[in-house]
Order: structure tokens, then sequence, then C-alpha cells
């Protein structure tokens, strides 16, 4: 870091630590509870439901944008998220099993959307040379909040908490990245680089000037929407057969809840020393298009072997290997493709690539 760069970094890895131990902590809730109420033959059902519900999802939040600004944005998503929460932790006292759907369909679009709003506000503050330094040092941040995460549903559904109650652990997570994001937007002035958002004479938005600007990077945009639909089926795919097979070894919900939070915290310490040994290295040496290679790679040769050996072991690397990369390496060089474009155009690409083109894939 350097001068001017201490403040802003620090503030901006605790607000993605925050976010990716509320995820962590809801995820094997998430999963326990759908696969001991419906099972794991459901899930594609339900990645066809997300895909539909994403879309009604795109469409508010893309008129919303047009009225707030990044930093009222991502207060107002997460309050709206953090209400969400508070609203399944009671309906899970009811006997219903549709409600385990519901939640499953809800957690996988909040971590897609929280992500895509926390990428769209941290951009603003670096311009592209500050990110390729210290973009791995934000991510890290956010990895050391999925181990913390990971480990504090496993704790708790061990102590004190059944596995509903976990949803308020992550429910304060929520609360206090909202008072970071106050910070930040209080203390850490963005980049005089960030384009403004163009204006008619009027001072209203200029929608046909924002539009010129879209089509410019049609090309770019595009070539972006391919690669990371192309990795979201595969992962998909990964998920389906990861999930299926934890069904089989581990039959009850508390067996379940326990195994993923141990899961999670593990996923997010690889990720974590990928990031600190091996993602700036990479970056650096070899630049942004061996990093985007390597994942494919890795899972088109782990995907064949679990071909082969579909076992608990096998499955686990494979996930790991999938989700540990894309958390780190996959993430660093995906985010820095986007700085290219305008403040005003690249929340609105995020949104339709990293929402729905992720949930539709």
């Amino acid at each position: 870091m350097r001068e001017g760069e201490i403040r802003k970094t620090y503030l901006i890895s605790l607000f993605f630590f925050l976010v990716i131990f509320s995820l962590n902590v809801l995820k094997p809730v998430r999963n326990s509870l759908f696969l001991s109420d419906l099972g794991a033959a459901k899930l594609p059902y339900i990645y066809l439901a997300t895909a539909a519900v994403t879309g009604i999802f795109v469409f508010i939040d893309y008129k919303i944008t047009r009225f707030l600004n990044p930093g009222q944005f991502i207060s107002v998503t997460l309050g709206f998220l953090l209400l969400n929460l508070l609203a399944f932790w009671w309906l899970f006292r009811l006997p219903e099993k549709w409600i385990s759907a519901a939640f499953y369909i809800w957690v996988t679009i909040f971590n897609t959307a929280i992500v895509v709003h926390f990428w769209a506000f941290s951009n603003d503050f670096f311009n592209p040379r500050e990110a390729k330094r210290l973009f791995g040092f934000i991510i890290t941040g956010g990895t050391l909040g999925g181990v913390a995460g990971g480990l504090a549903a496993d704790l708790s559904v061990n102590t004190i908490f059944n596995t509903e109650n976990v949803l308020l652990i992550a429910a304060i997570a929520l609360l206090l990245s909202i008072a970071v994001v106050q910070i930040i937007e209080k203390y850490v002035p963005r980049k005089a680089f960030v384009h403004a958002t163009p204006k008619s004479n009027s001072g209203k938005i200029d929608q046909s000037k924002i539009l010129s600007v879209s089509v410019s990077y049609r090309k770019h945009l595009g070539l972006l929407t391919v690669v990371i639909a192309l990795g979201v089926i595969v992962s998909t795919l990964v998920d389906f057969q990861f999930n299926t097979i934890v069904e089989k070894q581990y039959p009850t919900k508390f067996a379940k809840t326990e195994f993923f939070g141990e899961f999670f915290a593990l996923l997010n310490v690889f990720s974590l020393l990928f990031q600190i040994f091996l993602t700036g290295k990479i970056l650096k040496k070899f630049g942004i298009g061996l990093a985007l290679i390597l994942l494919p790679l890795i899972l088109a040769l782990g995907s064949l072997g679990l071909m082969f050996y579909p076992t608990i072991l096998f499955a686990l690397m494979l996930k790991i290997s999938d989700k540990s990369l894309n958390y780190s390496l996959n993430r660093a060089s995906r985010e820095l493709l986007y700085l290219p474009i305008p403040s005003y155009v690249r929340l609105k690409a995020k949104i339709f690539i990293d929402v729905f083109i992720n949930r539709f894939a």
C-alpha cells in the first residue's frame, strides 16, 4: 500500500469481510435445510426457479439504480437483505418445506447480488494501477470472512444454536456492514477518474448518452458474458454432483450443517493460501489471460476424475478447486476487466452479467 491508500483499502477489506462472513454463515444453513427437507434430486428445479426469480430482481435493481447514487444503493440493498433474513428466521418456525426451497433461492440470489454490488461500489475508489496491487488484499479480507463464517456456523450449531437460529449471526454481520459503508462514504473520496453520469441541459440523466457508451463496450462485455456463463454452467454441474454425494454420506440435518460449516471454512482457507501466495504473482508475471484459463483447465481434469471416481473425497477436491480459484484468482481477473468501463455503465452491466446471466447459466 502507498500513501493515501491505507484507510480505503482496510475499510473496503473490512466491508468485504463482513459480506462474505454473512454469506458463509448462511450457505451451510441453506444447504442443510434444503437437503434435509427436499433432497438433492430437487436441486435442478431450484436452479431453474432461481433463474426465473433473478429476472424479476434484475428488473427492480435496474430501476432503482436510476434514482440512487452508489453509496445509497449499497446501503438500501444491505438493509433490504437484512429485513429478508429476519423474515426467513421467523418463517422457519413454521413446519413448511417450501420455506427451505424459498430460502435456497434467496441465498443464491443474495450471494450473487451482494458480491456484484460490493465490487460495483468498491471499483469507484480505485484506478486500474491501484486495483492490480490492492484487489488481492481486499479479496483476502473476504476470504478471511469466509473462513470465519464457516467456523461460526459450525461452532454455533455445535454449542448454543439450532440450524435455523444461525441466521441471526449473519444478520448482525449485515448490520455492521451497513455501518462500515456509511464510514467509507464519509471518509473515503472517490477517484477523480470515475466517469460522471452524463446529464442533459435540464440536469436529468441522459439515457441516450449512456446507451452510446454501452454500445462502444459491447464486444468487451459480450466476451466477458460468454466467459462467465460457461464457467457458471460447469460450476452448477459440479455443485449438483457434490450435493448429491453429501446427501448420501450425511443422513441427518445436524450432520449436514456441521459438514457444510467445516467445508466452507476449509474452502476459504484454500482460497486464502492461493490468494496470498499465487494470485498476485500469476497476474503480475502472466497477466489476465492465463489467470482466466487456469480454472477451466483444472475443472476439466477434475470432472474427468470425478466421472471415474465418484467419491466424497474427489467431489470435495473438485468443489474446493472450483470455488477457491473462483473466489481468488478468477474474481481478481474479472474485476480488472470491468475497470475500463465507466461507472454508470459498469453497475448496470455487472447487474445484468453477474446476476441475470449468472443465474440463467
